[in-house]
């Protein structure tokens, strides 16, 4: 039987695995984690979602944790906390229940905060029995810049299918 650690190692370990090795802004984090979760990353988080995306207040008292022993780097920038690992988790941190994410933590962590957000709120209307179309137009109702079907349907499609959900959705679109 394998042993499980505690969240806030895994944390950690996403962390080490971004490209940076950083992860800017809780918003991101949040919306990163809820998507990793969606495609069987393991974690066990419940979320609840607001207008600026899915929150977590298990996965936020798991990143204050992981800061208070010692694994992550608490920081500003740009006005926004932000996290690092910090020595002491490299040294100890082992990267095998992550990763098999690289490559999805790598995609999450490089779109644009606002289409990481909207794919969460899609992922949220699909999860409450939403169709596709719902969905798009559900989103569509609440940025005005961002109106435009297609063009949701286009971004949502490029990050969706590299990471692997709602694969039959998508696929039959690719041009």
């Amino acid at each position: 039987m394998a042993l499980k650690l505690p969240h806030f190692f895994t944390l950690a370990g996403v962390v080490m695995i971004c490209p940076e090795q950083e992860m800017i802004g809780m918003e991101r984090f949040q919306a990163t984690m809820q998507l990793l979760q969606q495609v069987g990353f393991p974690t066990e988080f419940t979320y609840r979602y607001f207008f600026n995306g899915p929150w977590s207040d298990g996965l936020s008292l798991e990143i204050k944790t992981g800061v208070e022993y010692g694994l992550l780097n608490e920081y500003k920038e740009d006005n926004q906390k932000s996290w690092a690992p910090t020595a002491s988790a490299r040294r100890i941190i082992s990267l095998d229940d992550v990763i098999s994410y690289r490559k999805t933590i790598h995609i999450l962590n490089a779109i644009p905060l606002v289409k990481l957000l909207l794919a969460s709120k899609y992922d949220r209307y699909r999860v409450l029995g939403h169709t596709h179309q719902e969905s798009l137009r559900k989103l569509g109702e609440g940025y005005v810049d961002w109106q435009d079907v297609g063009e949701q349907d286009k971004s949502l499609r490029n990050l969706f299918l590299p990471i692997g959900l709602y694969q039959s959705e998508f696929q039959s679109r690719v041009s």
